[in-house]
């Protein structure tokens, strides 16, 4: 039989329709045509069940029996309540996606671009290369080109002093650090989408397992103090940018 899918909708007043409208859709464009009698009857239906129900009948026509299995189906329809307005089912991630769990988890993922952005900047300033050469290589590849030319003492600068290698070093390595958290983050499923006591599960490659059974493991959502890290980044890498810029280049830089 037709269901409409409303957690107030009795069976009781659907049922006496004795109809089965997604049965009789033949596979024609002109279905409205085919069904407009028992749609209007529907319609009579759901507004006795629910008191006051303005449903436009071409939404009713393109109800099915089954869950819509496409972002599409869900897309921008007032009617269904088991989606949020992006078209997440609510029931796919345990229960509605909360936003500020969604809000939290979208910065990671935007301060973190703009981070290795900022890094990809730092890298044409402190090296060699033009930024063009490094676009688009993975973050992990440029943090291990800076380390290696902050431990040759910025060979692409004259004079650069102790205290700015050092400082670019502790960059690369607190970089390298929120990273692999930003990764634990992004790249967790969450059964349990909290911002504080969420928990989600992260597959393990071989390498990364101390018991080659375990090939998972939890991640607990950390998200605040990861942004604020993240935003900090941002800055960090700007100053130290600024500070390279102040060198005059060396016109010979040794080979590497």
């Amino acid at each position: 039989m037709f269901e409409v899918r409303s957690a107030n909708t009795p069976s009781a007043h659907l049922a006496d329709l004795g109809v089965s409208i997604a049965d009789r859709l033949p596979d024609t464009d002109n279905r409205a045509a085919v069904v407009a009698d028992d749609a209007i009857r529907l319609t009579d239906a759901i507004r006795l069940t629910l008191g006051s129900c303005v449903c436009p009948v071409s939404q009713l026509i393109t109800m099915t029996r089954e869950p819509p299995s496409s972002y599409e189906a869900w897309q921008g329809d007032p009617m269904n309540t088991g989606a949020d307005r992006w078209g997440v089912p609510d029931t796919m991630f345990g229960g509605p996606i909360p936003d500020e769990f969604a809000a939290a988890i979208a910065r990671v993922a935007l301060l973190s671009a703009l981070v290795e952005s900022k890094l990809h900047g730092l890298l044409s300033t402190v090296g060699t290369d033009p930024q063009s050469t490094w676009a688009g290589r993975p973050a992990g590849a440029v943090l291990d080109e800076l380390d290696q030319i902050a431990r040759a003492g910025i060979p692409a600068r004259r004079s650069a002093p102790p205290k700015l290698i050092h400082a670019l070093r502790a960059e690369v390595a607190a970089a390298r650090t929120d990273a692999h958290t930003r990764n634990e983050l992004l790249h967790a499923v969450w059964p349990l989408p909290l911002v504080d006591g969420g928990v989600g599960w992260k597959p393990l490659p071989p390498n990364q397992r101390e018991n080659p059974a375990a090939w998972t493991r939890s991640v607990t959502g950390e998200f605040k103090p990861l942004i604020i890290r993240l935003v900090n980044h941002v800055s960090t890498i700007e100053t130290l940018r600024a500070r390279v810029e102040e060198l005059p280049r060396n016109q010979n830089p040794p080979t590497q």
